[in-house]
């Protein structure tokens, strides 16, 4: 019933002078703080067959209970979190949708620089058709690499061999070339705190993610080597193009905001096409995701190395592609189902894959 503080300097030990009713709240602290750190010491990380058996219970027609380490879930509930249903098929071509919106601005773009009112200074116009360039060329190469998944899926398809790369690939693909724009770039004051932490962490990412994708290039080698150098060449000078790309674009919209009724169908088609590169400038869920991944791949330092990189590339494209494919005959549509899955795959849903808790808050407490 005594609180003991132990002296610094002497290292005599005596007991705190503490009323009744301050005894009472430090004792309920001093319980919360132990019953945290219990319920902490039961967390763990799943290994590969673990997320397999997981996924397994999202594809199990039946509705059994099945345990992870204690805690019990129902199949029920790892299919309403991984299972595509109808309303998942139909929203995932909204991403096709936005990847032709862009296209469309990046054309138009192309269409008012050419023109004999496009607005730009005669200084500015090679830098302005630079940049609309790069992206146009980022553009063309995601474009070439979706028709190129999409012929090897077909080929596979039709021969009975597996699909699980460009199952995971084309969504992947199809969500850049939606959102693709150089103002994704933009700069904000977390930006240049988080480089100036962690700069060394961007160049060990880049690094190990140029030799992953160019020894699991089997074909246009080349396009993933230029596209790899646009995107790191961006990553270095992206926010100071940036600032000027979005006032660029903006002047070459030049609607006549005092009469909304009188603008042209393809006035109307390039504002919401703007709208839809200035809703990709940030993208929260890969945000998430890549925070998710720094807090499990970095290490006891809480630093990424090139190494802890090429885990994570590992875990990504060998375990989750894996074991995605192995449970894909149990999808209603397998292959179009599998992309579905991909599409969606969030950082609550990375969550119940990765974590091992054995036990739930409400139960424990």
């Amino acid at each position: 019933e005594k609180f003991w503080v132990q002296d610094g300097d002497s290292g005599k030990v005596y007991a705190a002078n503490l009323s009744g009713k301050s005894i009472e709240s430090y004792k309920n602290r001093l319980n919360w703080m132990r019953t945290v750190d219990e319920y902490l010491s039961k967390f763990r990380l799943t290994n590969s067959t673990e997320v397999f058996t997981r996924l397994s219970s999202a594809v199990n027609r039946a509705d059994s209970i099945t345990s992870f380490g204690g805690s019990t879930r129902t199949a029920q509930e790892y299919r309403e979190k991984f299972k595509p249903l109808w309303k998942h098929r139909i929203t995932f071509w909204n991403v096709v949708i936005r990847g032709m919106l862009n296209a469309y601005f990046i054309v138009y773009n192309f269409y008012l620089l050419f023109s004999d009112d496009h607005g730009i200074p005669s200084d500015f116009y090679a830098f302005v058709f630079l940049v609309n360039t790069v992206e146009a060329l980022l553009w063309s190469i995601a474009l070439i690499r979706t028709i190129y998944n999409v012929y090897s899926l077909t080929t596979r398809v039709c021969t009975g061999d597996t699909t699980h790369f460009q199952c995971k690939n084309i969504p992947e693909i199809l969500i850049d070339l939606a959102s693709l724009s150089v103002m994704r770039w933009l700069p904000n004051g977390e930006t240049v705190i988080r480089f100036k932490k962690y700069g060394k962490e961007w160049f060990y990412e880049k690094r190990a993610n140029f030799k992953f994708e160019t020894d699991n290039a089997h074909t246009f080698k080349v396009l993933v080597a230029i596209r790899w150098i646009i995107l790191t060449v961006l990553d270095v000078i992206g926010p100071f193009v940036a600032v000027f790309s979005l006032l660029f674009k903006m002047a070459q919209l030049n609607f006549r905001f005092e009469s909304f009724t009188t603008w042209n169908y393809y006035e109307i088609l390039g504002y919401f096409a703007f709208v839809n590169q200035v809703a990709g400038i940030r993208n929260i869920k890969r945000i998430e995701i890549d925070t998710l991944e720094h807090f499990i791949f970095s290490g006891s330092d809480a630093r990424i190395q090139e190494e802890e990189v090429a885990l994570m590339n590992a875990w990504w494209n060998w375990t989750l592609v894996s074991c995605v494919a192995n449970i894909s005959d149990g999808f209603r549509f397998p292959v179009y189902d599998s992309i579905v899955f991909w599409y969606n795959i969030n950082v609550e849903r990375i969550e119940l894959l990765f974590k091992k808790h054995d036990c739930e808050g409400s139960a424990f407490v």
